[in-house]
């Protein structure tokens, strides 16, 4: 077999070999989540947001000087799906703003923010 041949056989080998890495890291996250999410409650989401938003190197929210006592996190509002969570909040210092933490139920860390 020629050079070329040997190095396309390698090159189609080793790109299967990442996208089956890349799937399985996936399927075993999607297991993560979807057990985690089972176990959830609305108390551990508010929890690890406020830590999140309160936390000073947060740059969506650092320039609010964010306390505790600044956030309202919609309890009942709160939801809970087979793999992620959403939650809304609000700040006291605009209260007509509506902001969302999308997290993930494996790492109550990973969270992300999005606002009306």
């Amino acid at each position: 077999m020629k050079l070329i041949g040997k190095i396309g056989i390698g090159m189609v080998a080793l790109t299967c070999v990442l996208v089956l890495d890349g799937f399985i890291g996936y399927a075993i996250g999607y297991q993560a989540d979807v057990k985690a999410c089972k176990t959830l409650t609305r108390a551990e989401v508010i929890d690890a947001v406020v830590a999140d938003v309160t936390h000073p190197d947060k740059r969506i929210f650092n320039q609010f000087h964010l306390v505790p006592s600044n956030l309202y996190v919609d309890r009942e509002a709160i939801q809970i799906g087979p793999t992620s969570v959403l939650a809304p909040l609000r700040i006291s210092s605009e209260p007509d703003r509506q902001y969302f933490a999308m997290l993930r139920c494996s790492d109550l860390e990973d969270i992300e923010y999005a606002s009306d």
